[in-house]
């Protein structure tokens, strides 16, 4: 029994002995906060309704889709937050008429891109200038860029 408790204690230390006692490196990822709240632009922007979808990040917005009705077609614009400037994408959805009639199921699409600060003022454009449809102020009053 006495050689027993010696040979485990042995093949103890002589495991201890050869572990690594390096401390491991590790990394905490703080996870990201992440939501998505859908706003109603109401009435004041088109007739046939407007609304937005926000995605926030840690409380701060960054993307806003801002889709908006109307009776011979639609637009989306989508915001894309960096740190200075807001890029945006926007497509200009015409439906197609057939004499008095509006065909819903055919439709003709332009895209455009440009650049805003953070103001809602035009710093590059990728487009026909005529046809940017700056909804800037309008979403800012009704969608909050941080959340509290």
């Amino acid at each position: 029994m006495k050689n027993l408790v010696y040979s485990i204690t042995i093949c103890l230390l002589l495991v201890s002995c050869n572990s690594d006692n390096k401390k491991k490196n590790t990394t905490i990822l703080k996870k990201e906060d992440k939501k998505t709240i859908e706003y109603d632009l109401g009435d004041e922007m088109s007739t046939e309704g407007a609304g937005a979808k926000a995605d926030y990040t840690d409380s701060k917005i960054k993307k806003c889709t801002i889709n908006i009705y109307g009776e011979m077609g639609q637009i989306e614009i989508i915001y894309v937050f960096e740190q200075n400037q807001i890029n945006v994408s926007q497509e200009n959805i015409t439906y197609v008429t057939e004499g008095e009639l509006i065909n819903r199921e055919k439709w003709t699409s332009e895209k455009m891109s440009y650049v805003l600060d953070l103001n809602g003022l035009l710093i590059s454009n990728n487009g026909n200038q005529e046809k940017i449809f700056n909804v800037f102020h309008e979403v800012k009053n009704a969608v909050p860029f941080e959340l509290k």
